[in-house]
């Protein structure tokens, strides 16, 4: 009779193991999910926080997650522990205070300096000079990497790769390179003063000869041998745009009426068009020269008499009838 006694104990003393186990598991389950929402929740503030995305132990979670079986979660908690992995790598690279020639330049990097980098980065420019001033009170004036830029500002991978089709359309622009509409490929001209170029790449893959316009950047026609146009519609010459382009209408600068859409920068020759919006001023992408779009005076000149959203003293430029040519300096 005792031992039936002890037995029943034993036996009810077991089924409140197991009903405790189970309700334990359960609340384990409930706390790592909860703890994945709230990771979730804080992830867009974490990664705008340095202090907070570099302060987050993801491995803790991703283990009790694989628990659950719940592989979706698992690769979403991991992908957000290589965020909050890069984000400690440039928050460390960033509190070191020194990268390449910024080491040499021995510049105290601020928030300043980081406004300056992603202002440039939006203003579609590949070049990066450092404004910091060192204890003589000259600017520092060294030059910062594309990849020192990225590790400081921080880009997203749609601002990276956007930043880096940019670079790539700048350097070709520099370097007399044009992609080939037919294989997207970077091409140079032989003859500077023929608008018909040859595309190897083109040729090769459909096994006949493949030109294109150097000029509207479509499949050549036309004559032999061109230096204005080829015979396509819309293709016409840097003159003729300048000549014919519609005018364009300031969102925010009083008092101009009249300006062509277009214009070729009056240091280097480039074609620019105004996006509407700001100042009146802009900055050639090729010679890095800063303008007035409306009066073309270099922006130093024209703010001697003027203001930034209001009309020229000089008024508005006439078209331009010829392009001038820049000796790269």
């Amino acid at each position: 009779m005792y031992e039936q006694e002890i037995e029943q104990e034993n036996g009810n003393v077991i089924i409140r193991l197991q009903t405790e186990l189970k309700q334990f598991t359960l609340q384990k389950a409930t706390l790592v999910e909860e703890s994945y929402q709230c990771i979730i929740k804080l992830e867009e503030i974490a990664l705008k926080s340095l202090s907070l995305s570099t302060a987050l132990h993801l491995g803790f979670l991703i283990d009790k997650m694989k628990e659950t079986g719940n592989t979706e979660k698992v690769q979403k908690l991991e992908e957000m522990k290589k965020r909050a992995e890069e984000q400690k790598g440039a928050f460390d690279y960033f509190k070191a205070g020194v990268v390449g020639k910024i080491k040499d330049s021995r510049v105290r990097y601020t928030n300043r300096v980081l406004s300056r980098s992603r202002s440039k980065c939006q203003q579609k420019q590949c070049k990066f000079i450092c404004p910091a001033s060192r204890k003589d009170g000259e600017t520092c004036g060294a030059e910062w990497s594309y990849t020192e830029v990225r590790k400081l500002v921080l880009l997203t991978p749609e601002e990276m790769k956007k930043f880096e089709e940019t670079m790539t359309d700048l350097i070709s622009a520099q370097n007399s390179y044009k992609s080939c509409p037919g294989c997207n490929s970077y091409v140079a001209r032989a003859d500077l003063s023929n608008l018909r170029v040859h595309c190897t790449v083109c040729s090769a893959e459909k096994g006949q000869l493949y030109e294109f316009c150097w000029q509207c950047l479509q499949q050549w026609k036309g004559s032999q041998w061109c230096s204005d146009s080829c015979d396509n519609d819309d293709c016409m010459t840097d003159l003729e745009l300048l000549k014919t382009c519609p005018t364009v209408t300031f969102s925010v600068v009083q008092g101009v009426t009249g300006c062509p859409s277009t214009r070729a920068c009056p240091t280097c020759g480039v074609l620019v068009e105004h996006d509407k919006t700001g100042c009146k001023n802009i900055e050639c992408k090729n010679c890095n020269k800063e303008f007035c779009f409306v009066c073309l005076k270099l922006t130093t000149e024209c703010l001697k008499t003027s203001k930034y959203f209001l009309g020229c003293s000089a008024g508005v430029a006439p078209r331009q009838t010829s392009i001038p040519s820049w000796s790269g300096t």
